[in-house]
């Protein structure tokens, strides 16, 4: 049973034969076929006795001035014609994702990335590349390594902390191991503390380490989630550790800031989280020595980079050199406006457009 599925499998395989029987049907005759193919009738003939033996079904009948086909190989033209259409159209794909035009792409990207500057990236990409099937897909650092692991997507916007590698998901369990991607540096994401106008530091415009230590710390995981490890690294320096409220968790800054405005709990957040504005409720101050997150672009391990890959990835290095990512607190604290006209000057400074300075080049 299984060297007489394997033998259809060889037969449906060789395409050669299922040409040649295309060409017989279109001709009418194996005479016909063999002039079309620049070969013998002899030849023919012997292929497709060839191709009812491996079937094991009789596919013509003949007649005094050729053949006509059978169901059952009017049936195996039928599927002969559609494996052949998709044949050229994979070539066809191949040959203009080498040639650097079309072809699908998938890209990945997290919250406080997209928003600030990713979606920017995607809107000038798609606007100069509309050949390219471009898919995007927006989530958390190690879903995005789980997916480049996987070859479901193709680039990815991510970030990590010395103590916390991209793989890793809030929970602290590694979801992909640290040699699944390739990482390159596009910038370095400092954290700031967040508090209530309330809050004993909020007199300060710089807190030490050792201050913080002294208060509730609300956060993404267990241990301080992705800044966690960090920063009890370096309070461990100055014989501090930090105070991780266990009980009250979230991955989402804006939830986050809801904690530390109702009560007297701290936060960290990143610049990129900041660049969106922050509650009228909440005040951010700047750590003496604070956890730094890396942002990069991540490729599949290994993986052969096709032109698409190499383009987007390139719009992206561009558009974040445009806006002078990450912005500084003084650059977001100035930029944080009630009235209508400073959003609006707020917008274009602070990533709200896209940057008219990105070159055609890039894409």
């Amino acid at each position: 049973m299984r060297a007489t599925l394997l033998d259809k499998i060889r037969v449906v395989l060789h395409l050669g034969r299922l040409q040649m029987l295309i060409e017989v049907a279109q001709a009418g005759s194996f005479a016909g076929a063999a002039r079309r193919l620049y070969v013998s009738p002899a030849a023919v003939a012997q292929q497709m006795a060839v191709l009812e033996r491996d079937f094991g079904a009789m596919l013509f009948e003949r007649e005094p001035r050729g053949v006509r086909l059978t169901v059952a190989g009017a049936a195996l033209v039928s599927h002969a014609a559609a494996i052949h259409t998709r044949l050229a159209e994979a070539r066809a794909d191949v040959a203009a994702i080498t040639a650097g035009v079309g072809g699908p792409l998938a890209f990945g990207s997290f919250p406080t990335a997209t928003s600030t500057f990713v979606a920017h990236c995607v809107a000038l990409f798609s606007g100069r590349r509309p050949d390219v099937d471009l898919r995007f897909v927006d989530g958390e650092p190690y879903e995005s390594a789980v997916g480049l692991q996987d070859r479901v997507l193709d680039v990815a916007v991510v970030f990590d902390l010395p103590s916390w590698p991209v793989g890793r998901d809030y929970e602290g369990s590694d979801a992909c191991p640290d040699g699944a991607v390739e990482t390159e540096l596009l910038f370095e994401d400092p954290f700031h503390l967040a508090m209530s106008p309330r809050h004993p530091l909020a007199a300060r415009e710089v807190v030490t380490i050792d201050e913080l230590c002294r208060h509730r710390l609300v956060s993404s995981g267990p241990g301080g989630g992705p800044w966690g490890p960090d920063l009890s690294l370096l309070a461990m320096a100055v014989g501090s550790e930090p105070r991780f409220d266990l009980r009250t968790r979230s991955t989402d800054f804006s939830a986050l800031m809801g904690f530390v405005a109702a009560g007297d709990a701290l936060t960290l957040l990143p610049s990129l989280a900041l660049s969106a504005g922050w509650r009228p409720d909440v005040e951010i101050r700047r750590l003496d020595r604070a956890p730094v997150r890396r942002v990069h672009l991540a490729f599949p391990a290994g993986a052969v980079r096709s032109s698409a890959t190499n383009a987007i990835s390139e719009v992206v290095r561009v558009v974040v050199a445009s806006l002078g990512l990450p912005h500084t607190l003084d650059q977001l604290t100035r930029s944080r406006q009630p009235d209508a006209r400073s959003r609006e000057t707020r917008s274009d400074s602070l990533g709200g457009a896209p940057p008219a300075s990105v070159p055609r080049g890039a894409c």
